[in-house]
């Protein structure tokens, strides 16, 4: 992911996509290009960030 990238040149680890997140992620980024609503990609990627930074820091 791109936004990786961006993320890592600010100090923060990257987010991993897990396999089973990945149709969430697809109906996330669905959502957004449907409605221009980042809400449910946010909310997703959100989750996902939080996830890598508690395994990085453990």
């Amino acid at each position: 992911m791109i936004i990786n990238f961006e993320l890592m040149k600010q100090g923060y680890p990257p987010v991993i996509l897990p396999v089973e997140e990945r149709v969430t992620y697809y109906e996330a980024l669905q959502k957004y290009d449907d409605t221009r609503n980042p809400d449910d990609f946010l909310m997703l990627f959100t989750r996902l960030a939080e996830k890598s930074l508690a395994f990085y820091l453990s």
